[in-house]
């Protein structure tokens, strides 16, 4: 089973609750022994705590894991600087082993003992902590006693035990019992659809390899109800925690939609090979869990991970994702997600992950098979497979402004393969919810017309993007880029270093890519490109490409076959850096309009050559691009709709060895090629020698209104091959360098003139001009 193996930059992380370590090196004045000190009882809310004080320099300390912990308050531990951060709601209270200062809320304050180390444990004055929170406490000199009240009036002591399976009915845990410890696996589930509660300010700690599994084999709901300002924690039951220390929170199928979700949470050094923090699994179902004001940290493999039909609800949002760790080399993303679950992921702040994107990973391939949205999350998404947009619903793959993918090397995006499908990747549109010109998802100032930018107008600046790149330093430019980015995973990408898109047989007409950037995709070999499309059984693709680049492509930036269609608004793009900018067959050359520009391809040509027909069965305009066309093979123009070729003026042709242009061919066909003074229309070959290719042929079921005006015909073996009667078409020309003959009239073409007052020049030909 393929797992995520992008790229494997692993931060460490020592980020150690107080009192995690001993601490090498600490001063020996506050680096002390318990044998010979006084101990402490410590008393709170009435209840007798199984953890001592001792009395050092007078003064009462406490161990600061063992009464915060039973206080609620969130701590932290510097290792470097000895500095104990304590977070309690919005107050913050700082201080370091050794030194008497201390502050609350930024304000400094002096304290008569400073923190000190006992028996390698962190020890804390209890009379200014107990101040700075606001709390009650008294000493008892006859039992030698501190007593503290919290003001609480909790009926249960702290240290709660949970284990096993919840109780029928459901449980809630709350502040009060705090901190709850979890052992073993906590199973929530049963036949009467029980649903944990966990009230606002509740901390949870869990035991090694622990965890808690929502409706696995029976119904079952998990409402986490933190407050701002009164979250509620989920953390690791151990002096030094580290990420992967407990299993984290599973949804399975089974679990209650409507009766299962978390806010205001936080949650550390979770997860598990394969698993995340937070695991929503929809093996045989949907399951969807809303997340909002969430933070995950400190996890293994990763801190969201969603499975098959798993996904987050609607309204989900707030996600704040850090310092993920890998696991046996895999995962290390903030998210990994099926296709199901890539669908309106929320904004977030991701920071600090051995990989920073978001994993998109099926093991195998995945298909898009409902309407689904990729938005602008703050950083890349990771497409580790193939990814196939199809299905009886003609499902619609949406990519919004800004969103950059990066795809793995055996990667494609498939869109209508097997059965509809269609892509809409515009990044003119509006995300859901901006008006004009307010600041959409992934920053800028969004209008309702896409204007180019720098991404899709210089290479360059598009491959700081375009490959992992993007991630550092932490994706600074995710948040002002306009475009719609599809880039290779890699750091150092080379030209087709993944497959590309893949427009097939039933994609949609709805297609629509606009804005976007298409970089390093398409394999060095026929039927491969940055933007493939193939059309087979009759069928048609008519899709839009604008304002968008296409670079990097090994064979061909965009390759048509079949019958394929650019629709008339497809302008404004750039082809650049790639080995042909174009390649298709004949009769598709009317459908690039004009408005496409060329820029240091290995060959500054448009690529015609054919798999499937070599014949123009349709009436076109083959437009002057600014690059020649070069064809591989000979063409025909000819078909029972007598198609219409116009040629416009300055276009060049470029003819391979023994290739021909014959019009007439299996039915009527016109060719109309009018040049302009300085702008003439010329027919050549690849190789400059005489007799490089075979030349225009003319054959019996040539149309009437052919024309040729302005033109130069050159290096072929016979330039001009007549087999109908035409008349004065050709007029203004240069026809030079024949191998055999410059025109040859053949039997039936014995009214065509060629009067020196039509303005024939013959140059160097080895005949000029023959006849049957």
């Amino acid at each position: 089973m393929r797992r995520p193996r992008f790229l494997v930059a692993i931060v460490t992380v020592l980020l150690l609750i107080v009192g995690s370590l001993p601490v090498a090196g600490a001063p020996d004045d506050w680096n002390l022994n318990s044998s010979g000190l006084v101990k402490v009882n410590i008393m709170m809310d009435g209840r007798t705590m199984d953890f001592s004080g001792y009395i050092v320099n007078n003064r009462t300390v406490a161990p600061l894991r063992a009464i915060f912990e039973a206080l609620s308050v969130d701590v932290k531990w510097n290792p470097d600087t000895y500095t104990i951060t304590a977070t309690k709601g919005n107050k913050v209270i700082v201080l370091t082993v050794g030194k008497a200062g201390a502050t609350i809320d930024g304000t400094p304050y002096e304290i008569a003992v400073p923190p000190v180390l006992i028996d390698s444990r962190t020890f804390v004055p209890v009379r200014f902590i107990i101040d700075a929170l606001g709390l009650d406490v008294k000493w008892d000199a006859n039992t030698y006693t501190v007593i503290i009240n919290s003001g609480s009036e909790c009926t249960l002591a702290p240290f709660q035990r949970h284990e096993g399976t919840i109780a029928v009915g459901g449980e809630t845990w709350g502040k009060c019992g705090s901190p709850h410890i979890v052992s073993g696996t906590f199973y929530v589930e049963g036949t009467d659809s029980p649903i944990l509660t966990i009230e606002p300010g509740a901390v949870l700690r869990f035991e090694a390899n622990s965890g808690i599994e929502v409706g696995g084999s029976a119904p079952g709901g998990l409402v986490v109800n933190g407050k701002d300002g009164d979250p509620v924690y989920f953390t690791a039951d151990t002096s030094g925690p580290q990420a992967g220390f407990w299993d984290g929170i599973h949804f399975f199928n089974q679990t209650l939609i409507n009766d299962s979700r978390i806010a205001n949470a936080v949650i550390e050094y979770a997860g598990e090979a394969e698993g995340g923090a937070i695991t929503i699994e929809g093996y045989e179902k949907m399951v969807e869990v809303q997340l909002n004001n969430v933070e995950i940290k400190h996890s293994q493999y990763a801190g969201l991970n969603m499975k098959y039909q798993g996904r987050l609800r609607a309204g989900s949002a707030g996600l704040t994702i850090s310092d993920t760790e890998v696991a046996a080399e895999n995962g290390g993303f903030p998210i990994i997600t099926g296709i199901y679950g890539s669908h309106n992921l929320p904004w977030g702040t991701f920071e600090g992950n051995a990989v920073n994107a978001v994993a998109i990973d099926d093991s195998g391939y995945s298909t898009v098979a409902t309407n689904t949205t990729w938005k602008n999350v703050s950083i890349p998404y990771a497409i580790n497979d193939d990814v196939y947009v199809e299905g009886k619903a003609a499902p619609t793959l949406t990519i919004a402004p800004g969103v950059i993918t990066l795809w793995a090397p055996s990667a494609a995006l498939f869109v209508g393969d097997g059965a509809p499908g269609h892509l809409v990747a515009d990044a003119g549109a509006l995300v859901d919810g901006a008006g004009e010109g307010e600041r959409p998802e992934g920053g800028g100032e969004w209008k309702s017309e896409f204007d180019p930018d720098t991404w899709t107008k210089d290479p360059a600046k598009a491959s700081e993007l375009a490959s992992v790149a993007a991630l550092e330093p932490g994706c600074a430019l995710c948040g002002v880029n306009q475009s719609i980015i599809f880039g290779a995973w890699t750091a150092a990408p080379e030209r087709g270093a993944w497959e590309g898109i893949r427009l097939m047989s039933n994609a949609g007409d709805k297609t629509k890519l606009n804005g976007v950037v298409i970089a390093y995709g398409g394999l060095n070999e026929d039927n491969s490109a940055g933007l493939y499309v193939d059309s087979q059984g009759g069928k048609t693709v008519k899709f839009q490409l604008s304002n968008s680049l296409i670079m990097g492509a090994a064979q061909s930036g965009m390759e048509f076959y079949g019958n394929v269609q650019m629709r008339p608004e497809s302008t404004g793009n750039l082809f650049a850096g790639n080995g042909w900018p174009i390649r298709l067959e004949a009769d598709s050359i009317g459908y690039i309009p004009a408005g496409q520009a060329f820029e240091n391809n290995d060959r500054q040509a448009i690529s015609v050559w054919f798999t499937t027909s070599d014949t123009v069965t349709r009436t076109a305009t083959w437009r002057n691009h600014g690059v020649p066309y070069s064809f591989a093979n000979s063409v025909y123009i000819g078909g029972t709709a007598s198609p219409v070729v116009t040629i416009e003026p300055g276009t060049e042709l470029r003819f391979q060895q023994n290739a021909t242009l014959e019009v007439g061919y299996n039915g009527a066909g016109t060719l109309v090629a009018v040049g302009q003074a300085g702008k003439p229309i010329t027919f050549t070959s690849e190789i400059k020698r005489a007799g490089a290719w075979e030349g225009l042929h003319f054959t019996g079921e040539t149309g009437d209104s052919n024309k040729l005006e302005n033109v130069v015909i050159e290096n072929a073996n016979i330039a001009l091959n007549l087999d109908v009667d035409l008349g004065g078409f050709i007029r203004n020309a240069t026809i030079r360098n024949s191998a055999e003959m410059g025109i040859y009239r053949g039997y039936g073409s014995e009214g065509t003139t060629f009067l020196s007052g039509f303005g024939i020049q013959f140059e160097g030909n080895a005949v000029d001009e023959n006849e049957e």
